[in-house]
């Protein structure tokens, strides 16, 4: 019976760490996904800064994204292939946590690209409709694809190494302590049902007899003794 409560306990705990680990872990990937959202907003707002190579050439699509592909190409033709400045720095480097981007026509040809985007990494195919968007975790990378017509792919992705340390810190943490409670709760348990078994156990005990001769009762008057005289 302790057996099956130790076994039962211990299915519970496992449950509840991994409940919790993947509570930790989603609550942890929508805050990279907004960082992720914020950085490509960066990056197209100072893409459009950028005077396009044809003025007037605004199109307007009612679907996403909100800025118009044919738009936002002839920004990327505007700028050279070169970075804009105020947001170079955002995209330089690969230490823990940087951040990186891609833009490239349906056919593959680089519009613009960080100087430190990953190597084989791949972006969307041209979609069968209007616009497709995508998010894909690689490794130690989290990336926001995106396509559309006429021609456009795009890739906005940063490192979450520091994020995946955290969790990590976090996974052991809840292992150890998880693991010490069931530890605590289970000698608790055994030691309150030893107990108890042992008062029952007692309880359920037929009382003891006397031994005739061994015992004297209280109530009786002490016989009196005779001295001899001589």
């Amino acid at each position: 019976m302790q057996a099956w409560y130790g076994l039962i306990l211990l299915i519970a705990v496992i449950a509840f760490c991994l409940t919790a680990y993947r509570l930790a872990w989603d609550n942890q990937l929508r805050a990279i996904d907004q960082n992720i959202y914020g950085t490509e907003g960066k990056l197209a707002a100072a893409l459009m800064v950028s005077k396009p190579s044809i003025p007037g050439a605004v199109t307007r699509d009612d679907e996403n994204p909100p800025i118009s592909a044919s738009l936002l190409i002839e920004h990327l033709r505007a700028v050279n292939g070169k970075v804009p400045k105020e947001i170079a720095p955002i995209f330089e480097g690969t230490d823990p946590g940087y951040a990186y981007f891609s833009f490239r026509n349906g056919k593959g040809k680089i519009f613009l690209e960080s100087t430190n985007f990953p190597e084989g990494a791949s972006l969307l195919p041209m979609p069968v409709g209007r616009y497709s968007e995508e998010w894909r975790t690689t490794e130690h990378r989290r990336e926001l694809l995106r396509s559309s017509k006429p021609g456009l792919s795009s890739l906005v992705g940063r490192d979450i190494s520091p994020e995946l340390d955290s969790m990590h810190r976090f996974a052991w943490s809840l292992g150890l302590s998880s693991f010490a409670g069931w530890l605590v709760c289970l000698l608790g348990g055994w030691w309150i049902a030893g107990n108890a078994i042992s008062q029952s156990r007692r309880s359920a005990a037929p009382p003891r007899t006397l031994q005739q001769g061994t015992c004297r009762s209280a109530s009786a008057p002490p016989e009196p003794t005779v001295n001899s005289t001589s």
